[in-house]
């Protein structure tokens, strides 16, 4: 066998892998063999299905899984063989060279870019200092009050907005740098209207007071949040058109014993066992102290990020964030584990676009149809799709894609930082964690699952989060730190994900798109086992692996969001 590499772009490669045909012909028999001892098919005793039938019903799988074997022996040369910082391998194509006395193999790889990191003390960062006080304790606790209680709609031309009520609120966000557009932000909020002098928002709960649905008033940001917006003075709105959408009543539960046990509180507090009315205040300090410290430390950590990757002119690979997207989306909605996101609706996301899904087809797959008529059953509004389905997969999309983003470019930066500082895991740390989840899985009476924490798979995850919790450390220990004093709602806007994921796609390039190889082969071959009417049922006989990343197969998508992913499934071996 000879491999030739190609170069296609800074971070892709393309290889090429010819094998002399006698060589895959025998590897092809000794496939077919195997199958053929297993097979069970009508009109023949198991085990002695002829060749000849084997190869012409499944020969193009039986080729396919000889590609994989062959791919999958490359693979392991090259991850072992080179220093390569591979993130992602594509499936392998056969490319049959008639009259030819070898066969060519052709699949791609991507690596992650090397990044400068320099001095980290250069990087001057400014770290939030939060001060927790009363107010904000009571608000949290009020704030638990309120996803406690059951809360109604309540319609009619003269119901207005009493103490109490919880109001839903629509408002345009119309900021100094966009007042020319014609369209500003539109957002959503919903709260409890109480006017007591303990709630820190008395005076902004008193306006609502009286009014209707469709009424509308004018306010500005600190109005309405109690907080100026003190990241970017830019950014700052003049104003806010706020539009009442909707009302409802409940009833608030009392503050006593009996609410300091209910799980749904506890849980809205943060806390992980009932608390007592005298030290409910000290607890949920306390919980809010360890969120503030654990949030910080992240913000800290994405600002050094951002910094690195912004003086490096940093280019992630486009198929290493694609499939990451995916296994994000994924995370989401379970189903569509496995499945790639198509990439026409990925350049969508990178352009900032609104994602337009095709028109639906004319199926003419019978398990298809049969799911968009049990979506239809279970109350989807529309199998096929409606403009609110649209919006949800847009934010779904969007939202994965710019975690996907966050988690690829900490991979890029922290690969390189755990090279050059030379760490190491930190093997007690491993031991203890192994330790520590075995006895706790035994003292739950789930022994079985004591295997799986001392499976290679959980040490390598182990070592991997234990350099990543070294490589943090080092990072926020060696930049150059000033401190401020903000405010707890200044901080929450301080740690936005959205205000963090703007700025870091600002940051970063995305490789070009390059023409695909071509289509992928049929399934591999699948056992074959028989029932007693002899029919057959197909299960995988062995799967690829190509690492982390390695693009796998499941069942395909239901409904609507089966057009948003390649349909690799749809085809019969």
């Amino acid at each position: 066998m000879t491999l030739e590499t190609e170069k296609l772009s800074d971070l892709t490669c393309e290889y090429t892998l010819e094998i002399a045909r006698n060589d895959f012909d025998l590897r092809y028999e000794k496939a077919t063999n195997r199958v053929a001892s297993k097979i069970h098919l009508k009109g023949f005793r198991k085990g002695k299905t002829p060749s000849s039938v084997i190869d012409q019903r499944y020969g193009e799988s039986i080729k396919s899984e000889v590609v994989q074997e062959l791919f999958n022996e490359e693979y392991q040369s090259l991850i072992s063989t080179t220093e390569a910082d591979y993130s992602w391998f594509s499936m392998p194509q056969l490319v049959e060279n008639q009259g030819k006395t070898a066969y060519t193999i052709k699949f791609r790889s991507e690596t992650l870019p090397p990044v400068d990191v320099g001095d980290l003390n250069e990087i001057e960062l400014t770290k939030p200092i939060v001060e927790v006080n009363d107010d904000v304790v009571n608000a949290r606790i009020r704030l638990a009050q309120e996803r406690c209680t059951d809360w109604y709609d309540l319609s009619g031309k003269d119901i207005t907005v009493s103490e109490g009520d919880r109001v839903i609120i629509a408002y345009e966000r119309v900021s100094k740098s966009t007042e020319s557009q014609e369209e500003a932000e539109v957002q959503e909020r919903a709260f409890v209207v109480a006017t007591d002098a303990s709630n820190r928002y008395a005076a902004r709960n008193k306006r609502f007071l009286g009014m209707s649905v469709g009424d509308k008033s004018e306010w500005t940001y600190e109005d309405l949040f109690y907080s100026p917006l003190e990241v970017d003075s830019e950014a700052t709105p003049t104003k806010l058109t706020v539009t009442v959408t909707g009302i409802q009543i409940g009833n608030l539960l009392d503050l006593d014993e009996s609410l300091l046990v209910r799980y749904d509180f506890l849980l809205a507090l943060g806390l992980d066992k009932p608390s007592s009315l005298e030290s409910l205040m000290d607890d949920v300090s306390a919980v809010l102290k360890h969120e503030i410290e654990r949030d910080t430390d992240n913000y800290l950590r994405t600002r050094a990020v951002l910094a690195l990757v912004g003086k490096n002119d940093t280019k992630i690979p486009r198929e290493t964030l694609r499939e990451a997207t995916s296994r994000q989306f994924a995370s989401i909605i379970p189903n569509f584990r496995g499945q790639l996101i198509d990439e026409g609706i990925f350049s969508s996301v990178l352009a900032n676009e609104p994602i337009e899904l095709p028109e639906a087809s004319t199926s003419t797959n019978e398990d298809y149809d049969s799911e968009q008529d049990e979506i239809a059953e279970e109350g989807t509004d529309n199998a096929e799709g409606s403009g609110d389905d649209y919006r949800r997969f847009n934010v779904l999309i969007e939202s994965s894609f710019a975690q996907a983003l966050r988690a690829v470019v900490f991979e890029v930066v922290g690969s390189t930082l755990i090279k050059e500082r030379n760490l190491e895991p930190d093997e007690s740390w491993i031991a203890t964690q192994i330790r520590e989840s075995a006895d706790a899985l035994a003292a739950r009476g789930e022994a079985a699952q004591v295997d799986q924490v001392y499976s290679e798979r959980n040490y390598a995850r182990l070592r991997q989060e234990s350099l990543n919790i070294q490589m943090y450390d080092t990072m926020l220990t060696d930049v150059n730190l000033t401190e401020e004093k903000v405010s707890y709602e200044g901080f929450q806007r301080l740690i936005s994900d959205e205000e963090l994921n703007e700025e870091l796609v600002k940051q970063v390039e995305i490789e070009a798109a390059l023409p695909p190889l071509k289509e992928s082969l049929p399934e591999p071959m699948h056992d074959e086992a028989s029932d007693s009417s002899g029919e057959t049922e197909a299960q995988p006989l062995s799967n690829l692996t190509t690492g982390s990343r390695a693009e796998t197969r499941s069942k395909k998508p239901q409904g609507l969001l089966s057009k948003l992913f390649k349909r690799t499934t749809r085809e019969d071996a």
